[in-house]
C-alpha cells in the first residue's frame, strides 16, 4: 500500500485499484483492516476520484475560499506526483 494522505491509502489487485483508510490495524492473521474502500478500473477514474475524496475532506476543514483553493490545488499536485510516481513503476 502506498500512503496518499493521512490515513488514506492505495493499494492495487490483479484486476483494479483500491483507495481505503487504514489507521495501522491488524486482524489476528496480521491482514490489514481498512475501512471505506473505493474500487477503480483504471488511472484516470482512480485520479478522479481520490480528487473528490480530498475535495470533499477539504470543505469541510477550510474556514475560508482562499484557504479551499490553495489545499486543492495541493492536493491535485499530490495525487499527481503519487500517480506518476506509480507511473513509473510500469503500473496501467
Amino acid at each position: 500500500m502506498i500512503q496518499i494522505t493521512g490515513n488514506i491509502y492505495l493499494d492495487s489487485s490483479d484486476q483494479c485499484y483500491i483507495v481505503c483508510e487504514w489507521d495501522g490495524k491488524v486482524d489476528k492473521k496480521g491482514r490489514r483492516i481498512t475501512t471505506n474502500a473505493k474500487y477503480y478500473a483504471n488511472l484516470d477514474t482512480l485520479f478522479k476520484g481520490v480528487l473528490n475524496r480530498m475535495t470533499r475532506r477539504d470543505i469541510q476543514e477550510a474556514d475560508t475560499m482562499e484557504e479551499l483553493c490553495v489545499k486543492i490545488n495541493e492536493g491535485r499536485e499530490l495525487v499527481s506526483n503519487i500517480l506518476s510516481s506509480v507511473l513509473s513503476f510500469g503500473v496501467t
